[in-house]
């Protein structure tokens, strides 16, 4: 397996952010600014937004009782 190392220099991070602003892609922008500022891993961050959508189609399509 591959080591990773974080992004540690700020005008690197501000250029993805810009770059990612500047594509039209506010999902993953989205993504890395809610990394960013929670400290929180990928597979976190995608378990919650995992999380959310299912409670938001049960609120839309509420199963029958």
């Amino acid at each position: 397996m591959e080591k990773v190392e974080p992004i540690r220099d700020p005008k690197k991070i501000e250029h993805l952010k810009k770059y990612l602003l500047g594509a039209g892609n506010m999902r993953n922008y989205a993504l890395v600014v809610l990394g960013l500022n929670s400290a929180l891993r990928i597979s976190d961050i995608l378990s919650l937004i995992n999380i959310f959508s299912k409670a938001v189609k049960e609120k839309i399509n509420p199963s029958p009782e």
